[in-house]
C-alpha cells in the first residue's frame, strides 16, 4: 500500500488516514466511502482529474479511479460519486485507498 504520510494537503491526508483506520478496525465499507470523499477533495485542488477519471472507452482503465461499485460522475461539472453498491469489501478498501494516495502524491498534494 502507497503511504499516504507524503500527501500535503492535510484534509486530504487525514481523510487516507481515517479510511486507513476504518479498513484496519473492520469497517471497509466506510473506508471506500472515506476515499471517495478524499478524492472530490483531489479534484477541487485539480479540475483537470475529473475528466481524466469517468469512464471512456478510449482511456486506459487501470488510470482512472477503480469502478468497483464507487463510481465517479460528474454533475454539473462536479465531482460526486453513486454508489452501485451497500457494502464492499476489503480489497476493494485497498483498491480504492491505493488509488487516492497514489494519485495525491503524485499530483503533489
Amino acid at each position: 500500500m502507497a503511504r499516504f504520510d507524503g500527501v500535503q494537503d492535510s484534509e486530504v491526508r487525514g481523510l487516507l488516514e481515517r479510511a486507513t483506520v476504518e479498513m484496519r478496525g473492520g469497517d471497509p465499507t466506510s473506508a471506500v466511502r472515506t476515499c471517495c470523499e478524499a478524492f472530490v477533495r483531489v479534484i477541487s485542488m485539480r479540475p483537470e482529474l475529473l475528466e481524466a477519471n469517468l469512464p471512456a472507452d478510449e482511456k486506459i482503465h487501470h488510470q482512472q479511479f477503480p469502478r468497483l461499485g464507487a463510481n465517479l460522475v460528474s454533475v454539473d461539472g462536479a465531482a460526486e460519486f453513486e454508489f452501485a453498491r451497500e457494502r464492499f469489501s476489503l480489497s476493494d478498501a485497498i483498491t480504492y485507498l491505493d488509488f487516492t494516495t497514489d494519485v495525491s502524491l503524485r499530483e503533489k498534494l
